[in-house]
């Protein structure tokens, strides 16, 4: 797990309620990272927010900036259509 801040929470899908969506300057924990093969990006699962869609189920990790503080843990990278 890591902690990243949201720097860009424009252009949430109409599908996805906005008590499911991120909020600009706040800190997230990451908790899974997904190849997200379909889209070409790479994309994050959160401690704080999930998304229950039929087509979402990852925030694109272009929309987080990390937070060092110290050693980022390795997640395992898994592979999604």
């Amino acid at each position: 797990m890591f902690s990243v801040t949201c720097i860009n929470s424009k252009g949430k899908p109409a599908e996805v309620p906005d008590s499911q969506w991120i909020i600009e300057k706040n800190i997230y924990t990451v908790i899974k990272v997904v190849n997200c093969l379909g889209q070409g990006i790479q994309g994050y699962e959160l401690e704080e927010v999930k998304i229950d869609s039929a087509l979402y189920k990852y925030f694109a990790a272009s929309r987080f900036a990390p937070l060092v503080d110290g050693p980022i843990e390795e997640l395992k990278v898994e592979e999604v259509i």
